[in-house]
């Protein structure tokens, strides 16, 4: 991968042509940033991005997990508010991430993190002082809305600052790291408020413990936000496509700074301006994304990502509520058997890393072979649905590690289908089409199927779902375009190959 990218890089600042008539001839982003390497900077910047992504782990859970200790009788409640509640959050989480991709190409990546947190921290806290089923509703709904903007916005930040080399690892074990850490640090807060609160006996009137729960995002959030505010500035990449050389020479300059190779940046961080570089309307690039080339690119994304999601969202949704219903556990040994379930995503990831920047085998490859496993442990999840907890409980562990890992992969095999230009509207629509699916429509549809057909049914009746969801993935991925394992990430849309590819690439110097 590493020869691929040097081979790749060095056509790359041979292609002097590219630049219009009469600019400097510097080279471009991708390279200073590689010859800057990773740092201090870089080490900092996944900091930040990671307690955004913490604080989003957390978000993903916490009302699945907390509703048994509502006050459900007092707010007049039964099994479908749990859906519907999970869907008010995940329906935020796909208008911001629609809402946040339209605007965040055009006002840049760190403003968009500003405009998450301004809505994030206020609803956080309504979140866990809700008086009423109604507050509580529309208080999520703005909660996923800021997660929207975040998730999708954040990948594409660190995404675009990280030197070729280390971009595949970094970028899939950002999420796989926070969102388990999210919901690892959410259930210990949980279990902690339980010791204060009691939680048993809750009765109609509910146990507050589910309160602190609600607001423990706050302050890993905030801890992101002061990161960003105090040292990390726009992303070179974003502000160059934008037609400010200046600016992202000035933040090339100042990655190197943090990382102590200033000596090592060509021409003293000068950059090449991007042919076709310049702010463009919102709307302007909205319709280049459902237009050649771009177009398949973001409907691959979109496919792919969605059939990704049924299983992990599905699992997820259905784990702690068959340990209440099928096998009646306390709150706090539920919390306990959610703790290696959730923590059991760092494990897929972690094997993928040692598949997916091989030039061999790549991004395409690794996700396919994820699948094909996955669909055996899913006949083996179906077959032992009935069986003691011991068994039902090791076989969502195994299929968590499974599913999280192809999904995980997808935020970096995104954001290097699209171009800077396009890359945090394209991802956030591609994410936002998961959460639309795998958050919004399955809890909704598990629940019926739960309260129709019982805990063993339902579960064996998703399985088979996700199985075949599974082999259509497979399908789609071996049968679309090339490998962008080791290939520079391109930056406007005249940098595609051509229209007729599936992904973009940098032409060949020769």
């Amino acid at each position: 991968a590493r020869a691929a990218a040097k081979g790749e890089r060095k056509g790359t600042m041979a292609k002097k042509d590219e630049a219009k008539a009469g600019d400097e001839d510097f080279i471009g982003v991708e390279d200073q940033i590689d010859l800057a390497g990773w740092g201090a900077f870089q080490t900092l910047a996944y900091v930040a991005c990671y307690f955004f992504v913490v604080s989003d782990g957390m978000e993903l859970i916490v009302t699945n997990v907390t509703f048994r200790a509502m006050p459900i009788q007092e707010w007049g409640m039964d099994d479908s508010n749990r859906g519907y509640l999970i869907s008010a959050s995940f329906l935020g989480f796909v208008v911001g991430g629609l809402v946040g991709g339209f605007i965040g190409d055009q006002v840049g990546r760190r403003t968009m993190l500003f405009v998450h947190t301004a809505i994030f921290l206020p609803f956080t806290v309504v979140s866990g002082l809700s008086q009423s089923y109604q507050t509580l509703m529309v208080s999520r709904l703005f909660v996923g809305l800021s997660m929207g903007i975040v998730l999708p916005t954040a990948v594409s930040y660190f995404s675009e600052l990280c030197p070729t080399i280390f971009r595949g690892r970094a970028v899939v074990s950002l999420p796989m790291i926070g969102f388990t850490s999210g919901e690892v640090i959410v259930l210990l807060v949980g279990l902690g408020a339980m010791r204060v609160y009691g939680e048993t006996d809750c009765g109609g009137d509910g146990c507050d413990w589910w309160r602190w729960m609600m607001v423990a995002g706050f302050v890993p959030d905030l801890i992101a936000v002061s990161l960003v505010y105090f040292f990390m500035p726009e992303s070179p990449r974003f502000l160059l496509a934008q037609g400010r050389r200046e600016e992202a020479e000035k933040a090339v300059r100042r990655i190197a700074e943090f990382n102590g190779t200033v000596g090592k940046l060509a021409e003293g961080g000068r950059l090449s301006p991007v042919r076709g570089g310049g702010g463009e309307e919102p709307a302007k690039l909205f319709k280049e994304l459902l237009e050649a080339p771009l177009r398949d690119n973001l409907v691959l994304i979109i496919v792919v990502w969605g059939l990704l999601a049924l299983p992990l969202f599905g699992m997820g949704y259905l784990f702690p509520i068959m340990l209440e219903k099928q096998f009646d556990v306390s709150p706090s040994r539920q919390f306990l058997l959610m703790i290696p379930f959730v923590a059991a995503e760092t494990i897929g990831v972690a094997m993928a890393f040692f598949f997916i920047d091989d030039i061999n085998v790549g991004r395409k490859r690794t996700i396919a072979a994820f699948e094909v496993v996955c669909v055996v442990l899913l006949a083996f999840g179906a077959y032992v649905s009935d069986w003691d907890l011991p068994w039902v409980v090791a076989s969502y562990i195994v299929l968590k590690v499974v599913t999280a890992a192809p999904y995980n992969i997808m935020y970096t095999w995104a954001a290097e289908l699209l171009p800077t230009t396009h890359r945090n509207q394209g991802i956030s629509i591609g994410n936002a089409s998961t959460k639309l699916i795998g958050g919004v429509c399955l809890p909704v549809l598990l629940t019926a199927l739960v309260m129709v057909n019982g805990m063993v049914a339902a579960s064996r009746m998703t399985f088979v779902g996700y199985a075949l969801a599974c082999v259509m993935t497979t399908a789609i991925v071996l049968n679309v375009g090339r490998e962008t394992v080791g290939r520079v990430m391109v930056d406007v849309v005249d940098e595609s190959l051509d229209d007729s590819s599936l992904l973009l690439t940098r032409r060949s110097s020769g």
